[in-house]
């Protein structure tokens, strides 16, 4: 009796005590959950009107356009079909619409008519109404432009006008501090079929739990277990929204407690329908061009050029594929991958009863049909010009205005000279690829066995700007930006990467030499020969091309040919070093350039972006204009923030940029950029440039002009010690000619007319003294000279 009354209570402290455990136990809990709790985020974010995460940031937009007479037609077409206007098969177009239809003329052959309804734009002190415009062709350029004031009036003489204007183009419609895009979407817009991809590869028992899935949990944790590792998750699509929205990604047990937790405050605030909204405009799709993708819209845009309501099954399926992991499965850069996922959640759709048989077998055999950045807007063939204004806004703007405000930026780039550029670069470095037996680049895996790290490959830049501005027109810093999620070309090697300019730092120390006071003229005499100086405790002996050397020759061909020792001499004998860096200073070198004698082979490391920017000097008469690349930034408001104006000033004079321009066109019609003239490249309208090659081979360049277009180009290793194997001639001039010969849309007109004191004489260059009538015709060179500084005796070597 004792020994029971003992038994009941040792069970009753037992009671007592396992009772007074869970409610210390439960208390622990609710402590901790009431702790977590009072410190879960404001759910603020998820209201469109209230977060900054819904709004668009910041608008980039190019330059508006000037169309005028002597334009080509392919680049008026090429504007009209990046603003989207329509072609329509009235002769009298509504706004926004352009028609080709006959108009009655006695023109002949190569003559063409088109009529365009302009939009309405708003630009920084510049507002146009829409107007009816009638354009006549001539041979591929504008002959003429009529404004039309009523459009009854079309086919009768209107009001002739040189040019009018196209709006700006919107280059990037969300870029936030993370390069983010997303479009907004409603659910109603959303087709079924997309709702049922993500919900049933994502989480099937969405409608029926309430943000945590005990079910899934239990599940998860058994496979987990048992597999000894992680190979399922648990996370409910509020689980998802949560995390992504509120919360970092690191795996920690405190992250998780705060995620289901904001996820059953989520479910407590907003109905399933409003949360699978969110999730929708929220999830993370991928990497595209410069941008990280968010959201189905976005997603739908960019990957298929339209909308989520037009989506077929299969692309419907390929979007739901891409949660899991949209780097792993992009089909941009694993296409196979991201179509094993695709029908792996076709699958799943077809055993769930949400797709027929069928619908299953048409859908799984369909190949991705995914349009690659450069084909879809500027935002991603101008990536590395984004960073760059990026980078100078973020200098000058905190960052919640930057990317909260909704600012306009407009900038100077030309979308068309952008295309261009993109395509010029890319299949000449493609080119080399072949030339140095590398694998082929749009092929290369890097994760494969035998695959090469892209950023391996040689890489190339281009920069052009509009000499009398200053205006950047476009810019390349690299092959393809977007390699994968985790590894971005952003290095830009027009504006960051300093190298040696070789032979095209040349012009810099001709100018040297010409200006006042001059201390030599192009026909002056220079013994080309082998030579040598002291150079920071050794003896610097600089070689010319394959070793051959001259004898005395003029300075007209120690340029036009390139000749290292003349010119070697030149400037160490005759201008001087400090001279040298003072005119390559003033001409817009910011670089530090060294004082030794090897500079004059370029020697001292620059920037594309800079040397290009120098030899607009020679372009534009003298002026130098420094690089802009923004115009203006405007808040939502209208209200002009930021105005930058062209801001140029003389630096030589008139007649010495013209003197430079004559002996730079020298190069490309005889000298070491000949190869623009030759077959396949045949390059024939009025050009002057400098090609540059440096010590075995690591760099090519070629900076080159025409009357109103500059542009540079450099192609090379990052490395600066992996030889190209190639010169400037053989590696940057083709890429140089591709791209001008179609950014060259304005009517092409010579260098403009010489200043009143710059006189031509014949001379004989063998001598460098005024022709006589018994000097050989072959040796006569006809050249521009600078009144004063010109040549006087007759040649005395032909009597």
């Amino acid at each position: 009796m004792k020994s029971g009354n003992t038994i009941k209570k040792l069970l009753r402290i037992v009671l007592i005590v396992t009772l007074a455990g869970v409610f210390v136990s439960v208390g622990i809990v609710v402590g901790i959950v009431v702790g977590y709790w009072g410190k879960l985020p404001s759910l603020d974010a998820l209201e469109y009107q209230e977060s900054e995460k819904w709004k668009f940031h910041l608008e980039v937009y190019s330059n508006f356009t000037t169309i005028e007479v002597g334009d080509t037609k392919e680049y008026l077409l090429d504007k009209l079909k990046r603003l989207k206007y329509t072609l329509v098969g009235k002769s009298i177009p509504d706004q926004g619409e352009y028609s080709s239809a006959a108009v009655p003329s006695s023109g002949g052959a190569g003559v063409g008519y088109m009529q365009i309804y302009t939009n309405d734009f708003q630009y920084p002190r510049l507002s146009t109404k829409g107007h009816l415009v009638a354009i006549r062709f001539q041979n591929g350029r504008i002959a003429s432009i009529e404004k039309v004031e009523h459009p009854d009036e079309i086919g009768e003489d209107g009001t002739k006008i040189q040019n009018f204007y196209l709006e700006p183009e919107l280059i990037s419609g969300l870029y936030g501090a993370e390069g983010t895009a997303r479009q907004l979407v409603r659910l109603p817009d959303i087709p079924k079929l997309l709702l049922q991809t993500f919900i049933v590869t994502e989480d099937k028992r969405f409608y029926k739990h309430w943000g945590i899935d005990i079910y899934r949990v239990i599940k998860a944790a058994y496979k987990n277990i048992m597999a000894r590792q992680i190979v399922e998750g648990s996370g409910t699509i509020t689980m998802q929204l949560a995390r992504y929205l509120f919360l970092t990604r690191e795996q920690t047990m405190p992250r998780k407690i705060q995620e289901a937790l904001l996820a059953l405050k989520i479910e407590r605030h907003y109905s399933k329908d409003e949360i699978l909204e969110r999730y929708l405009n929220f999830i993370d799709l991928g990497r595209y061009g410069s941008q990280q993708i968010y959201g189905v819209q976005q997603a739908s845009l960019s990957y298929f050029g339209k909308p989520v309501w037009d989506l077929s099954l299969d692309e419907c399926a390929l979007l739901a594929a891409l949660p899991k992991s949209s780097s792993r499965y992009s089909p941009l850069k694993y296409p196979d991958r991201a179509r094993q996922r695709r029908n792996l959640v076709l699958q799943i759709m077809l055993k769930r009863g949400y797709i027929t048989q069928g619908q299953y077998e048409i859908s799984v055999k369909k190949p991705l049909k995914i349009r690659m950045p450069a084909e879809v807007t500027i935002a991603n063939n101008a990536p590395h010009f984004l960073e760059y204004i990026k980078i100078q806004l973020e200098n000058k703007y905190k960052s919640n205005m930057l990317y909260t405000e909704g600012l306009k930026v407009y900038t100077t780039l030309d979308t068309t000279l952008q295309t261009l550029a993109n395509e010029a670069i890319g299949s000449g470095l493609r080119y080399l690829d072949k030339e140095l037996e590398f694998p082929n680049y749009d092929e290369n895996d890097p994760d494969a066995p035998n695959g090469l790290d892209p950023l391996k490959y040689i890489q190339g830049a281009l920069i052009a700007t509009d000499p009398k501005t200053g205006y950047i027109k476009a810019m390349v810093g690299g092959r393809d930006f977007y390699i994968s999620r985790n590894l971005l070309n952003y290095f830009n090697r027009a504006v960051q990467a300093k190298r040696q300019p070789g032979s095209a730092f040349k012009p810099f120390v001709y100018c040297a030499a010409f200006a006042k006071p001059a201390v030599a003229n192009p026909a002056s005499i220079i013994d080309d020969e082998p030579w040598g100086i002291d150079e920071e405790r050794k003896h610097w002996t600089p070689e010319n091309y394959e070793k051959r050397y001259l004898g005395p020759i003029t300075l007209w061909t120690a340029l036009t040919k390139s000749i290292n020792v003349a010119t070697a001499r030149l400037m160490n004998e005759r201008v001087g070093i400090d001279r040298t860096i003072n005119m390559a200073k003033k001409m817009g070198l910011k670089s530090e350039l060294r004082r030794v004698p090897s500079l004059a082979l370029g020697s001292s490391e620059v920037t594309l972006l800079e040397i290009t920017s120098a030899y607009d000097v020679f372009a534009n008469k003298g002026f130098y204009a420094e690089p802009l690349s923004i115009l203006y930034v405007v808040n939502q408001r209208g209200d002009i923030l930021e105005e930058n104006l062209p801001r140029t000033k003389r630096v030589i004079d008139e007649a010495l940029a013209y003197q430079m321009t004559y002996l730079l066109q020298g190069v490309i019609d005889e000298g070491t950029g000949r190869r623009a003239r030759q077959a396949p490249l045949n390059f024939h309208l009025p050009a002057a440039g400098k090609t540059g090659t440096t010590n075995d081979y690591s760099d090519a360049w070629f900076i080159g002009y025409i009357p109103d277009l500059v542009a540079g180009v450099w192609v090379g290793f990052d490395d600066p010690k992996v030889s190209i194997e190639h010169t400037g001639a053989t590696a940057a001039i083709p890429i140089w000619v591709n791209f001008m010969k179609k950014a060259a849309y304005h009517t092409i007109k010579d260098f403009g007319p010489k200043p009143s004191n710059i006189i031509f004489l014949e001379i004989d260059k063998s001598t460098g003294m005024l022709r006589n009538q018994n000097c050989p015709e072959e040796n006569i060179v006809r050249i521009p000279f600078i009144r004063g500084n010109q040549p006087t005796e007759l040649c005395t070597e032909h009597p």
